[in-house]
């Protein structure tokens, strides 16, 4: 096919779906939760179920201080209202879900008998998502970018890689609290392939650089660093370092009576790692234009029209010229444009090259088809 031919394709297509409205897709099992419980009666279910609501609430805005905020106490009052379904299951919770997650118990540092009875609650997600607008709160799409967890340990000969013993628990606290937030992941291999793009001390120090480089082989451009405590560092706080190559933060968990020191740094970490991707429903859209490069086929436009379709961030785009192998887009976005920006910097299949424009309103991007 000619070049000519192949822009009068993709501008058939422009007139038929440049612009169309998107659509948001939701990210399996994101609006359930699992809880322990004392016994099946309906006044332990009603706790329970309020309990669940919150770990859900705190799944779709990405911080758990929402908690805290009066516009859900009405919400997570009448919990029961935006149940789907419930089960209950035996025996207990995952690993590292050995705390009342969200709750003012966690707070308050109190210990958690143990349960070998669960229950597991299933809420309405598209009411959800309207209570989240309605109520202006934060919202965090359920396109989330993935994780690669990087365990390491500040020993007496220096840092080191976490090497988990047979049955340990750790890396199963780190994978239950992650999946309890909602975010995607990928645990290293700590290979001979792993330590030569990025040691220990690197990881533990936080070089951007090479943290992207080992995390292309794991598809992901997003990492958390998470030390793990040693028997001679148990009682001090625990360091973590989150986000990519535009975003950037860190900070120190203290350990607290009743809740596990490594999971509290998971959350600590996802609290404000969320910051960089949610936005504020009906708080007016942003427009933002982007340039999209390496668009060679009709089955490449159709497929970045696809991932864009799927980003809840974008909320209507409209293509307004076509070139040889380039796109030119014009995006309407909830939130801040950076919220949309770090969204498509952590999709698989957009690579940004640079910003351009005089005021920074215009992006370039490149399409991997390789990562279909």
């Amino acid at each position: 096919m000619t070049g000519f031919a192949m822009q009068r394709l993709l501008l058939c297509f422009v007139l038929l779906l440049g612009s169309a409205p998107l659509l948001a897709v939701q990210v399996a099992d994101m609006y359930s939760a699992s809880v322990p419980v004392a016994d099946q009666s309906v006044a332990e279910r009603q706790r329970a179920t309020r309990q669940a609501l919150a770990e859900v609430m705190v799944r779709l805005v990405g911080n758990r201080a929402i908690l805290g905020d009066d516009r859900l106490v009405d919400t997570l009052k009448r919990a029961d209202d935006y149940v789907l379904g419930y089960a209950y299951s035996d025996p207990g919770l995952p690993p590292g879900l050995d705390t009342p997650t969200g709750s003012e118990a966690s707070d308050a540092g109190s210990e958690v008998p143990e349960h070998s009875l669960a229950l597991r609650v299933s809420f309405e997600g598209n009411i959800l998502q309207s209570v989240l607008r309605d109520l202006l709160l934060p919202v965090w799409p359920v396109d989330r970018p993935v994780l690669v967890v990087w365990l390491g340990q500040q020993g007496a000969s220096g840092a080191q890689y976490y090497e988990a013993a047979e049955q340990d628990g750790v890396v199963s606290v780190v994978e239950a609290a992650l999946k309890r937030r909602g975010v995607p992941f990928k645990m290293p291999l700590y290979d001979l392939q792993d330590q030569m793009s990025l040691s220990a001390d690197q990881a533990l120090v936080g070089s951007v650089r090479e943290l992207l480089v080992a995390g292309q082989r794991y598809g992901a451009r997003h990492w958390l660093v998470l030390e793990v405590p040693t028997s001679s560092t148990q009682n001090r706080a625990l360091t973590w370092q989150v986000g990519g190559e535009h975003e950037n933060a860190a900070g120190k968990h203290s350990a607290r009576l009743g809740i596990s020191p490594v999971a509290g740094a998971v959350d600590a970490a996802i609290d404000r790692f969320s910051k960089a991707f949610v936005f504020q429903a009906r708080h007016g859209e942003r427009e933002l234009d982007l340039v999209v490069g390496k668009v060679n086929s009709y089955g490449d436009f159709k497929a970045l029209m696809d991932a864009l379709d799927q980003l809840e961030v974008v909320t209507g785009v409209q293509v307004t010229q076509v070139e040889e192998g380039v796109l030119y887009l014009e995006l309407r976005a909830a939130g801040d444009a950076d919220v949309l920006l770090n969204t498509l910097d952590g999709h698989r299949n957009f690579e940004r090259v640079m910003d351009i424009g005089a005021v920074g309103s215009s992006y370039r991007y490149q399409w991997r088809a390789d990562y279909q």
